[in-house]
């Protein structure tokens, strides 16, 4: 776990896939990159800590269940297209 923390706290689950032999294929999380770039954006900005959770909250009522829909059906169908090229 402790490999895959994210900046180096526990407090935000991860996403991990590893192949048989235990080897990691691909990581994702903590969240969709929009939101995480527009995270990165406020707090620039300064915008407070409660302002931020609620446009996070704001950002996925509006579209955080199709970014994570589409991220992870990208990393998951990267990997078994370079899975099955021999």
């Amino acid at each position: 776990m402790d490999r895959y923390l994210t900046q180096g706290a526990r407090s935000i689950p991860r996403l991990v896939a590893f192949d048989p032999e235990g080897n990691a294929c691909f990581g994702w999380g903590p969240a969709p990159a929009e939101l995480r770039a527009a995270r990165a954006t406020w707090v620039a900005e300064g915008v407070a800590g409660a302002e931020i959770s609620r446009r996070k909250l704001d950002w996925y009522v509006a579209r955080g269940g199709e970014q994570v829909d589409t991220e992870l059906a990208n990393r998951i169908m990267a990997r078994i297209c370079s899975a099955a090229v021999v």
